[in-house]
């Protein structure tokens, strides 16, 4: 596997963990979809976990800066980088967890 540009050592040990190739990474979209209420959802669940939401640029649907100064980004294809889907995935955890009770 090719290191990524623009990623952290850390980041990248992760990726290398959770995906099998370039390829399966840039393949991944996040879970919930890109609806306008999913997605207003999710940027009011960013606030309360005390994350910035930031002006988002060409393409982009969220883009935030949490507490410890990492940025994620969500695009409006549904794919996004490596701190934009794990915030993603966590809210859709909580998200589900609220439904089914």
């Amino acid at each position: 596997m090719r290191f990524l540009r623009g990623l952290h050592a850390d980041d990248w040990h992760l990726l290398q963990s959770e995906y099998q190739s370039n390829r399966s990474y840039k393949a991944r979209r996040v879970g919930f979809g890109m609806s306008r209420v999913n997605l207003n959802s999710f940027k009011d669940w960013l606030l309360l976990q005390g994350a910035e939401i930031l002006e988002p640029q060409q393409n982009e649907a969220v883009r935030f800066k949490l507490k410890n100064g990492l940025h994620g980004v969500i695009y409006s294809s549904g794919s996004g980088s490596l701190w934009g889907h794990r915030k993603a995935q966590q809210w859709a955890e909580e998200f589900s967890q609220e439904l089914e009770c």
